[in-house]
């Protein structure tokens, strides 16, 4: 048994996290806090970012005005918490000044995943619902499916949709604008 087992990790605050990237030591490295843990992000891969422009461009057009998109965004969530959702879709009416509040300002986090699906719908899929971001949708790049939760509690979601081609959807947040899953799938 290694000794290693019965250290204690030092973990950091969002504020100590954002002190070391201000100091350069991230460098190019693709990194985000994790339950205060600084954790190495996959790589974007072809499939990855071709499917990311898609979605993107899809939803800056589908919810124009009742929506801010942020594609590769960091949000804060508590002390030890700062993920970076491949997207997120935010109320229209945050800019810089504003402290977002993910009940109220963060309608859904988006995670495209090709190799951190277990992440994406493990820890990141508790974090979100204990934080109350009523939908979190994870593209599965592998089977080709959009998982849509919502209904989020401390637990985890209440409900799942598993929805491929042809399915549509809508947020919480802006209940009166359908969306399609087709740009979120591989055509």
């Amino acid at each position: 048994m290694s000794d290693m087992a019965d250290l204690a990790p030092r973990l950091f605050t969002v504020d100590e996290y954002h002190r070391i990237a201000d100091a350069g030591l991230f460098a190019d490295e693709r990194v985000e806090l994790l339950d205060g843990l600084i954790v190495s992000m996959s790589p974007i891969g072809q499939r990855h970012w071709r499917r990311h422009a898609t979605i993107s461009a899809y939803l800056n057009e589908a919810v124009r005005g009742a929506a801010l998109i942020v594609p590769q965004g960091s949000f804060p969530l508590g002390n030890r918490n700062e993920p970076e959702p491949d997207i997120a879709v935010l109320s229209p009416h945050i800019d810089e000044s504003t402290k977002v509040e993910p009940r109220q300002d963060i309608y859904a986090m988006i995670e495209l995943s090709e190799t951190s699906l277990a992440v994406d719908l493990g820890f990141k899929l508790r974090l979100y619902a204990r934080f109350g971001v009523r939908d979190y949708l994870v593209v599965d790049l592998a089977a080709n499916v959009l998982l849509h939760h919502s209904q989020p509690d401390d637990l985890g979601y209440r409900d799942v949709e598993r929805l491929g081609p042809g399915a549509t959807f809508a947020l919480a947040r802006v209940p009166e604008i359908v969306l399609r899953a087709d740009p979120f799938l591989a055509p």
